[in-house]
């Protein structure tokens, strides 16, 4: 019997993550269902980054822990 054991802890601070690249991550995690904790803090992806991530992980219930500061967003976004 081979039992897979699956990532659930996704950190990736400070890697100069961009818009596009928030939305593929997005659905990465949407698609893995694994994941409950995503750390994108400390990245460059700003209001379009955020709005484009959240619209993919809007269908996953399995992340209870996001942490999103310092990611160039703000309030109008």
């Amino acid at each position: 019997l081979c039992v897979a054991n699956a990532l659930s802890v996704l950190l990736l601070r400070q890697c100069k993550i961009g818009a596009a690249a928030a939305e593929r991550i997005g659905r990465g995690v949407r698609m893995g269902n694994a994941i409950v904790e995503l750390d994108m803090s400390e990245n460059w992806f700003g209001n379009e980054g955020l709005r484009r991530l959240l619209d993919q992980l809007g269908a996953n219930s399995s992340v209870t822990s996001l942490n999103l500061s310092y990611s160039a967003a703000n309030e109008a976004g």
